[in-house]
């Protein structure tokens, strides 16, 4: 944690998910973040 902002991130899906399906729930969890927290996060 930093400045009470967490870094690090688990996702966990069902394992039958193919790997597209994964990548594509990974990176709407990351645009999602991207809009809620400001560019000086990252």
């Amino acid at each position: 944690m930093q400045n009470g902002v967490f870094l690090k991130y688990f996702l966990s899906y069902p394992i039958k998910y193919e790997k597209h399906q994964a990548e594509k729930i990974r990176e709407s969890f990351e645009r999602g973040l991207k809009k809620i927290l400001t560019q000086a996060c990252f």
